[in-house]
């Protein structure tokens, strides 16, 4: 029975609509810019002044045809942030393997259980370089774009500074 209600529901409100438009007189010419608003006082029922149905399920907010909202782009360092730090997982996952296998100790005690296994330990890696984008993507996507920005660098530097360290350890062996 609910479902009968909604279907009602959706076609009165699309003859509503239909019929509000046909009874509108014709525009000789389009304005330039039109303010779109709230609807004019409606009764108890949801029924505008000329009898036409009006829907109270969207709220739509004041806006002019015309015009486009401003699109914020994206700066060109932050992808160039992001592919930097996957090289530096790429880059420190290479070079902790062949450590291990060249009879190096992983100092990082996070790590020392996956580095027995590779697949875990490329897991780890791809999910750290994952997580640290999806953060920054997240701080971008909601107006936090200097942040955004400074957690990349920040993490580009510690992972830097962890493939300095690897490169370090690697090259004696």
């Amino acid at each position: 029975m609910t479902s009968l209600r909604t279907a009602a529901l959706v076609v009165g409100v699309c003859v509503g609509m239909c019929g509000g438009a046909a009874a509108q007189p014709p525009v000789s010419s389009p304005p330039s810019t039109v303010t779109i608003g709230a609807p004019p006082v409606m009764s108890q029922a949801g029924l505008l002044p000329d009898g036409t149905l009006y829907s109270k399920l969207i709220r739509v907010q004041p806006f002019i045809v015309g015009e486009r909202p401003e699109r914020v782009t994206r700066p060109l360092v932050l992808p160039l942030l992001y592919v930097s730090f996957a090289g530096l997982q790429a880059f420190d996952g290479y070079s902790t393997s062949y450590g291990i296998n060249h009879g190096a100790v992983e100092s990082n005690v996070l790590l020392r259980a996956a580095v027995d296994h590779p697949a875990s330990l490329w897991a780890v890696k791809g999910a750290a370089a994952v997580t640290s984008i999806w953060a920054s993507e997240r701080l971008w996507r909601r107006g936090r774009r200097g942040e955004a920005i400074a957690v990349m660098v920040a993490a580009n530097a510690v992972m830097a500074a962890v493939a300095v360290n690897n490169f370090e350890a690697t090259r004696t062996r």
